[in-house]
């Protein structure tokens, strides 16, 4: 960290003027690159929901090939809408991302009331989906492995492991980002950043045992039922379409977001030759226009490719 004021780049700006430029720049550009991507997995998480929920549920290879082609025209009109209020700056980022953070607590919080209420659910709805609603002989049961122990590990390499993890926490750092646009950085981003941390942590406990305490072990283990078991159990699944798509819009605009700002930073600092374009920001505002549209661009590249592999396969 740095007892310094504390300016535009967030993590990077603190790891450089602790470690120096080299290792900071290091640092910075993987954090670039990890919100990059992060942002073009948000966006298609978001695409397929909307395919998957409202457009296209038909398993045949028509519908399965035309909705490939939805995903990404989605995930780019979705992308033009995060550059959109992007490019509009700090202020308007913070309005759009306070009324997504309600929408998101308000699906949340009827999520965990539906888990805590679920013994009152319909007979048929309970037997279909193994809920038998909050009990300790559940919890106790749920506490132990859902597989036998004798099952072979099914595990992922090192790389791959780190390639879908890390970008998945970088969200997290999303408040150190917008570090050069708060008025009281030193202040706000510690409690910001460890207030999030434990929010974040409490919620997914009280999920976690809630669920474990309302669902017999078969069906939570299941890909078939244990993935969609929110939807089950609330007595609003609407209010779960709409939870997961806005934490998944709000997510790929915090991103992208994080992203342009970390690489105003890097490049002002003149880390990369031949990048000092990237470094420069707005009359008002100091926004970074030009870092925006690099990962704009970036992120369009990515759905593009996502589309032509699934082409080539």
């Amino acid at each position: 960290a740095t007892n310094g004021v504390v300016k535009g780049g967030g993590l990077y700006f603190m790891i450089s003027r602790a470690l120096g430029p080299e290792m900071g720049g290091a640092v910075g550009m993987l954090f670039f690159f990890a919100n990059v991507f992060s942002s073009a997995f948000y966006l298609k998480g978001f695409a397929e929901e909307v395919v998957s929920t409202f457009i296209c549920t038909s398993t045949s290879a028509q519908c399965i090939w035309n909705q490939e082609l939805r995903i990404v025209a989605i995930a780019s009109i979705s992308l033009c809408a995060l550059i959109v209020i992007a490019l509009m700056g700090a202020n308007a980022f913070a309005r759009s991302a306070l009324l997504l953070f309600v929408i998101v607590m308000f699906s949340m919080f009827a999520g965990l009331f539906s888990v805590a209420s679920s013994s009152y659910l319909p007979a048929s709805i309970k037997d279909q989906y193994g809920i038998v609603g909050p009990n300790m002989d559940t919890l106790q049961t749920n506490l132990g492995p859902a597989e036998p122990a004798n099952t072979a590990p099914r595990g992922l390499s090192w790389v791959a492991l780190f390639a879908i993890a890390f970008n998945g926490f970088s969200g997290i750092n999303a408040g150190a980002n917008m570090s050069g646009d708060l008025e009281n950085p030193s202040k706000s981003l510690p409690l910001g950043t460890l207030g999030a941390i434990f929010f974040s942590a409490a919620m997914y406990i009280v999920f976690i045992v809630l669920f474990a305490a309302s669902v017999s072990t078969s069906f939570l283990a299941s890909s078939g039922t244990g993935y969609l078991m929110m939807q089950y159990v609330c007595r609003y699944p609407a209010l779960v379409y709409v939870g997961v798509l806005v934490s998944l819009f709000a997510s790929g605009l915090s991103t992208v977001m994080g992203a342009a700002r970390i690489l105003q930073a890097v490049c002002r600092d003149k880390v990369l030759p031949k990048m000092h374009v990237f470094g420069t920001g707005s009359k008002k505002g100091d926004e970074p226009i030009a870092a925006v549209l690099l990962t704009w661009v970036l992120v369009q590249v990515n759905h593009i490719y996502s589309f032509s592999f699934f082409f080539c396969i």
